[in-house]
């Protein structure tokens, strides 16, 4: 796989198209008399496996985009706003080699993430993470229980529907809640969430998660309900 560098996208302004990030689908070869790029012929394995996988990249909100939509403003109010503005390059090849060899890669809610990259050691926490990214740090983490928020019980789907002029539509006898249904507003709040925030693979899909809906409600409304929301620990789903 080539080492590449390529910039975060820019959303709503003009410049520069930067280059994606699909994988090229390539192993990496250890140069002979150097150690190879993983750790173990599990985490090599691991990289042979999901090197097709696209990576989701970060997007940047333009000042153009900003002044028309005032994007940032929601965000801010979680502390979040930096986020919006990632830039800085990355390397895709080492990108892919950080995922493949971090340890305990299939434990869930791990507190620090350990992994090798060109024979360097990289630990991350969630405290090192938020003073990287400049976001605030507090509150109670987001733990979703079925159609409840257990960190914020105040919190009910269809009172923040209504406000958001949205009505679940139903398909094959399932209740779905559609991002086109939004507001323009909104649903730049939700596809930047899905991009930076809480990345998959089809950030810019049509349906609209759980949690969207949740932090979309949070920044329109305020910590009126918490005190704030950690960045990094809003992942935990519980059936």
């Amino acid at each position: 796989m080539a080492s590449r560098m390529t910039r975060s996208k820019s959303v709503g302004g003009k410049g520069k198209a930067p280059m994606g990030a699909s994988g090229s689908g390539t192993v990496p070869r250890a140069v002979a008399g150097r150690p190879g790029p993983f750790t173990s012929p599990q985490n090599a394995k691991w990289h042979e496996k999901y090197c097709h996988n696209t990576l989701v990249v970060e997007k940047t909100l333009s000042d153009q985009l900003n002044s028309i939509f005032d994007v940032r403003r929601s965000f801010r109010v979680l502390g979040w706003d930096a986020i919006l503005t990632p830039g800085g390059e990355y390397c895709e090849s080492l990108v892919r080699q950080f995922y493949a060899n971090i340890e305990d890669k299939d434990r869930p809610k791990l507190q620090e993430i350990c992994s090798v990259v060109k024979g360097v050691p990289i630990y991350i926490t969630r405290d090192y993470l938020a003073c990287l990214l400049r976001v605030a740090n507090e509150g109670e983490p987001y733990v979703q229980l079925k159609q409840m928020v257990g960190s914020d019980l105040g919190f009910k789907l269809d009172r923040t529907l209504d406000r958001a002029g949205v009505r679940p539509s139903n398909r094959n006898g399932k209740w779905k809640i559609y991002t086109r249904d939004f507001r323009i507003h909104d649903r730049l709040i939700i596809y930047f969430f899905g991009y930076n925030v809480m990345p998959r693979a089809s950030s810019g899909g049509n349906e609209a998660r759980y949690a969207n809906v949740y932090f979309l409600d949070t920044m329109r409304v305020g910590l009126e309900r918490i005190r704030g929301i950690p960045f990094g620990t809003h992942y935990d789903l519980i059936d």
